[in-house]
């Protein structure tokens, strides 16, 4: 197959230097990889007859779903009617579109590919499987033996056997525009249906033109055999390309994410490129849009350092305490990650130095009142119920960049990965569907961005937030459809692109960027374990059995909590690896720490202490007993135990043994602090006045 699709000289060499840049790293102790190993399936094919196949199976999956590509694949073999002694099952070439997925992510194909797509005069949006009917302006995704005839055409073209080939379809055929001129080399244009010159490339140069593609109209009364084929001097062979979008959509079971052909988008233009005219829109009431962008961003701040008047729930479940989660830095990350945004800064300072959260926060609904106003849509306009899908909510477009900040804000993403047209248009819809569950909070409030899900008790909750998180990142990045609804995991890979907890990096609660339990590091590739793929890693129980060094009254002895070795613990299924981490005491103790409860059960309650106090001090007595600060205080009757980790693991041993009945029969509820003790105790007796348990208050400052 790889000999039959030769790429062009300049397709090679794009190829060979995105796989030579393809990254791996490494998990605590290298017992995991995550991207590519010099032993993956993409480093194999880089070196043999494979790079054709490799550079075809991840070109799809820049566009398609990953079993689009793998039977646009089967079908290419059926097609080129090879000799062969098997066929190989549709599961196999899944497997090989897996292991290639994401090897092109990094490079300008899906940029490429998206512009191309998007210049379709009438296809200006993309499929939504909330919709309540089919529309014509959607963008086709063509029939995948189509698709496989076509790019077995490019092939013959390639190799010489054929000077030239017109192909006709919908929006996806810019895919294989893209193909044709980034793989193959070949000289292309692409035209309308009726018969204008072409829209691309604008100027033509005196070279002859390999390919050409046009648009189809699909609103058409004719078939696209019946176009008079002449006007644009077409040659003799032509193909064209059914589009499946109306019957894929019409088949609930195989919903929208196999019928959706969207490519990646530029960071300088992915709000324009994706909102279109409402984001032109917002940009007329430049000092209003700016100014609600920085609102937010003070509000952030004001529930990250716990300000008094953020109520206790609210703190609980924040999970966005990176530097650039919140106040300037919000707004310096906004500006940072969405160009566009550069010419609000002025307004986005502004409102983000706002003296006092709550006027902030009136003042941010005020802004979104105006917004509303002239935006008109379903959402905005009193007496609408059902939402046209055609259009754009300027309220919630605000609410989708915002929301895509914050979680932006807790992930490293690898240099060169750009998001999807895709993943923001899921966004988005996620943040009206939070909308249709009746609530009392008012339309316009910053609560639809900080808390959504607060009318649900069991959604309100960190592990939801967290999980929601990854699940967006993972959705910004590649074609992923279905939510993550495993509380325990820690590690996701999707259509070649792996999302994954910071602390299997390092067992530490912060570093340069901030607190590091609810970051992500988002990178090409997979999850490698022994040259063995995995698609997910979930947390790995261990019962612990000894615990005759924990005092009698369950209290924690500070002399055994000098945790500082630590290794990665790793188990295997036939779909995942479980994974835990073992960290050992100077006495040879050992615990066993869960990587991802532990991690949120922190951040939990990381955010409670209210103070304005210098951070990480005692104002009064404390005894020191080497390098653990530790003493007990009495707080309404009851005893407070106050401890300070050194730096290493041991402040997650100490929660892990806070948290483990074997170890303290009634358990210990914890107030995690970064702020002075007074304030802590402080917070302890507010909170846990009635609780029967022991309070153990842990300073998080390592």
């Amino acid at each position: 197959m790889g000999r039959k699709l030769p790429l062009g000289r300049q397709g090679e060499e794009r190829v060979s230097a995105a796989v030579a840049n393809l990254k791996a790293y490494r998990s605590i102790g290298d017992k995991l990889t995550f991207g590519y190993g010099p032993t993956s399936i993409v480093q194999t094919f880089a070196h043999v007859d494979g790079l054709a196949l490799l550079a075809i199976s991840a070109a799809l999956t820049e566009v398609y779903n990953e079993s689009v590509a793998a039977t646009v694949l089967k079908e290419i073999l059926f097609i080129l009617d090879l000799q062969r002694e098997a066929t190989p099952l549709l599961q196999s070439w899944l497997k090989i579109v897996r292991a290639c997925a994401g090897a092109l992510a990094t490079t300008g194909f899906g940029v490429l590919a998206e512009d191309l797509m998007k210049k379709h005069p009438t296809e200006t949006s993309l499929p939504s499987a909330t919709a309540a009917e089919f529309h014509d302006s959607w963008r086709s995704r063509s029939k995948s033996r189509d698709i496989a005839k076509a790019l077995v055409t490019l092939g013959e073209i390639s190799r010489k056997e054929m000077e030239s080939v017109t192909i006709v379809g919908g929006g996806d055929i810019g895919f294989l525009a893209a193909v044709a001129e980034w793989l193959f080399d070949m000289n292309i244009a692409i035209y309308e249906s009726d018969g204008t010159p072409p829209i691309y490339p604008k100027a033509m140069s005196g070279a002859p033109i390999q390919v050409r593609f046009v648009y189809r109209d699909r609103t058409a009364t004719s078939s696209p055999e019946k176009m008079e084929l002449d006007l644009f001097q077409y040659t003799r062979k032509v193909i064209y390309l059914k589009d499946v979008s109306d019957v894929l959509w019409a088949n609930k079971e195989n919903a929208n994410i196999e019928n959706v052909a969207a490519g990646r988008l530029e960071w300088d233009r992915c709000l324009s490129d994706v909102f279109g005219n409402t984001y032109a829109q917002l940009k007329n009431m430049d000092n209003v849009f700016g100014k609600t962008l920085g609102y937010a961003a003070r509000i952030f701040k004001a529930v990250a350092t716990a300000e008094p008047g953020i109520d206790i729930e609210t703190r609980r479940n924040w999970i966005y305490y990176t530097d650039a989660g919140s106040g300037f830095g919000f707004v310096q990350h906004l500006i940072s990650r969405f160009p566009e945004l550069r010419i609000f800064k002025a307004a986005m300072d502004e409102g983000a130095a706002e003296a006092v959260h709550q006027e902030a926060r009136k003042k941010y609904g005020l802004c979104m009142t105006l917004l509303a106003r002239s935006c008109k849509c379903a959402w905005c306009t009193p007496g609408v119920r059902d939402r046209p899908r055609t259009g754009w909510c300027a309220v919630v477009v605000v609410e989708t960049i915002l929301k895509a900040g914050l979680i932006l804000s807790n992930a490293i993403v690898e240099r060169g990965l750009t998001p999807k047209r895709s993943g923001f248009e899921r966004l988005y819809d996620r943040q009206t569907d939070a909308r249709a569950e009746p609530r009392e909070t008012p339309v316009k409030s910053i609560d639809w961005v900080i808390e959504p899900e607060r009318g649900h008790e069991i959604l309100y909750s960190v592990d939801h937030r967290v999980r929601s998180m990854v699940d967006s990142a993972l959705g910004l990045f590649s074609s992923h459809e279905d939510e993550i609804d495993h509380d325990s995991g820690c590690a996701f890979v999707e259509n070649g692109i792996c999302a994954y907890r910071m602390i299997l990096d390092n067992l530490s609660v912060r570093n340069d960027t901030g607190i590091t339990l609810a970051q992500i590091r988002i990178v090409p590739g997979q999850i490698l374990w022994r040259d063995t793929p995995y698609s997910r890693i979930q947390d790995m129980y261990v019962e612990h059995a000894d615990f005759e060094w924990i005092n009698e009254d369950g209290r924690i002895a500070p002399e055994e909590l000098d945790f500082e070795r630590s290794s990665l613990l790793l188990e295997e299924s036939t779909k995942m690896l479980s994974a835990s981490f073992q960290i050992t005491n100077s006495q040879g103790r050992i615990l066993h720490v869960l990587p991802t409860y532990t991690a949120n059960e922190v951040l939990e309650h990381h955010g409670l202490v209210t103070c304005d106090h210098r951070p990480n001090t005692f104002r009064r007595d404390r005894a020191t007993r080497e390098r653990i600060d530790f003493q007990i205080q009495n707080v309404h009757g009851k005893e407070v135990t106050m401890y300070r980790a050194p730096p290493g693991a041991s402040a997650f041993a100490a929660w892990t043994v806070a948290k483990i009945p074997a170890a303290a029969p009634d358990g210990y509820d914890v107030v995690c602090n970064t702020k002075c003790m007074e304030c802590a105790l402080h917070t302890a007796a507010m909170l846990y006045h009635r609780s029967t348990h022991p309070l153990l208050i842990m300073r998080t400052d390592t």
